[in-house]
């Protein structure tokens, strides 16, 4: 994985040309200008209530404009028949025409099942079988084909996809909403605590290497590397920001990701507004600013 996300950091650090895009719309308290954020959502089944929760709570309290979106996975990973109604209700409630057409940048990624690799679907290729691409686990569903080609979760090669906000001429504040846990408070014992570990390992390495890379890209800029022309091509630093689910022990485990109860979903909510409440109070100041995610203070804070 390392040698691609470094082409493709390489690539992307190069000068290039932007068009020029109308700014979206923004939404601020009487008096004060939000401030442009983009949003990184990761996935990981029923799970995803708390990024609802999230999302609720950042509109509520208004001070942030959404400029631009990534995201993977994220549903309910059941479906023994491959009969998939999900699919049905997106079709009939997504006005994916809108979304194609609209300002906010917009990326979803799938994993090719040919190659490996990472897809990252853009604005104007989302549609219906793009999401459920996102969000099939290859155990549970059979995979979506796009254009002659399978593709399974997103989640097993970009989750969520962070490289795209490099592109992009919008904001240059990526707030990762992280809903499988960073670190486990006890060693897991049992066959299925192992398993469900070792599935939240594997789901968040992309996420991890992806920050590490544009940790790099932004020591590189600072460097100078490929500093050629200005303006629009000019490289531009990313800021980084999280909000974490945090570890709750054997309520929200593999098995959890399943549960589709909706108490069990307003839990989830509210657990991600009140991470949002308190990620805004610490950190809202620093938005526009600097990162308030620092990985190499985690690493050297990580006991040996």
């Amino acid at each position: 994985m390392l040698p691609l996300l470094l082409n493709k950091l390489l690539s992307r650090l190069r000068p290039r040309r932007r068009p020029p895009r109308a700014p979206a719309r923004r939404r601020s308290r009487p008096g004060a200008a939000a401030k442009p954020i983009n949003l990184a959502l990761q996935g990981g089944g029923a799970h995803g209530a708390f990024t609802w929760g999230v999302l609720d709570q950042l509109l509520a309290d208004g001070r942030l404009a959404i400029e631009g979106l990534s995201g993977s996975s994220a549903g309910y990973d059941l479906n023994p028949l491959n009969i998939n109604p999900l699919k049905d209700l997106i079709e009939r409630f997504v006005d994916f025409a809108a979304i194609r057409d609209g300002e906010r940048e917009v990326f979803i990624s799938a994993t090719n099942v040919l190659t490996g690799e990472l897809r990252v679907f853009a604005r104007a290729e989302i549609t219906a079988e793009a999401v459920m691409a996102s969000a099939c686990l290859p155990l549970l569903f059979r995979a979506v084909e796009i254009d002659g080609v399978p593709y399974w979760d997103g989640g097993y090669s970009g989750n969520p996809a962070l490289l795209p906000f490099l592109d992009t001429s919008g904001a240059a504040d990526v707030l990762v909403v992280q809903i499988n846990p960073l670190q486990r408070q006890s060693a897991p014992t049992s066959a299925r605590e192992i398993m469900a570990r070792a599935q939240e390992i594997s789901f968040n390495a992309p996420l991890l290497a992806e920050l590490r890379a544009i940790e790099l890209a932004n020591r590189l800029i600072d460097e100078g590397f490929s500093r050629r022309g200005g303006g629009a091509s000019e490289p531009r630093r990313l800021r980084l920001h999280r909000i974490v689910m945090e570890d709750m022990g054997a309520a929200f485990d593999a098995r959890s990701r399943l549960n589709t109860d909706y108490d069990f979903f307003e839990l989830l909510k509210k657990l991600g507004q009140r991470a949002t409440r308190r990620f805004l109070d610490q950190h809202f100041d620093a938005i526009g600013r600097r990162s308030t995610l620092a990985l190499v203070a985690e690493r050297q804070a990580e006991p040996v």
